[in-house]
């Protein structure tokens, strides 16, 4: 299967989203397969994280408790990443009407991917990698992440760098806790981890104005 992509623009993307309607956003949604206004797009893109927020939180409290508990401080982890991540991607476009849809597709973005992960634990396994070798990806995540911090302003350089420590962080978590599930999870978890944010930083590398 391929990795799931992170909806860092989701002004691009919101065409394709089947959004239902929340009633405690807003008493009158836009539609959301087809979004008129960067208005629409906002609303939309909050739609789609709440929507994407309350499938997580389903799947979570689905898994045996045994490995809630022993997922505790991945989720901790992810939680901080994932905030950390979706301030960086608005802050590239501070003070723009897009800096909602962008903060919350990412958001929406990154709760898929993270509930698809949980929904394999689920089943039993882990999700795969594309690539055999650590020290390749993990190259390639170093170069793209130097190109990036290298166009950036000194404020959005720190932001960046948060958000690549807490990914760390929650990679290292994330691993530990695969390293359980199936033999060589540690090393499938690390270069699926490693290809995943190399594409997300790619992904939005392109997107910045």
């Amino acid at each position: 299967m391929n990795l799931p992509k992170y909806l860092f623009s989701a002004a691009i993307a919101i065409a394709t989203w089947a959004i239902p309607a929340q009633d405690n956003l807003l008493a009158q949604t836009p539609n959301c397969d087809n979004p008129q206004t960067q208005t629409d797009m906002n609303i939309c893109a909050a739609i789609y994280y709440e929507t994407a927020d309350r499938q997580l939180n389903r799947v979570y409290q689905q898994l045996p408790s045994q490995m809630r508990s022993q997922l505790t401080d991945p989720q901790l982890a992810w939680i901080q990443f994932r905030d950390t991540n979706c301030e960086f991607a608005r802050s590239l476009f501070e003070g723009g009407t897009i800096a909602p849809t962008i903060h919350n597709g990412c958001l929406g973005g990154m709760t898929e991917q993270r509930t698809f992960e949980l929904e394999t634990y689920q089943s039993g396994g882990i999700p795969q990698s594309i690539g055999t070798s650590y020290s390749q990806v993990d190259r390639k995540l170093n170069q793209v992440y130097q190109n990036f911090r290298s166009q950036l302003n000194a404020t959005n350089q720190n932001k960046l760098q948060t958000a690549e420590l807490a990914w760390i962080e929650f990679r290292d978590a994330n691993c530990a806790f695969e390293a359980n599930q199936i033999n060589n999870g540690e090393n499938i978890c690390k270069i699926r981890m490693t290809e995943q944010r190399t594409e997300e930083l790619a992904q939005l590398m392109d997107l910045t104005p």
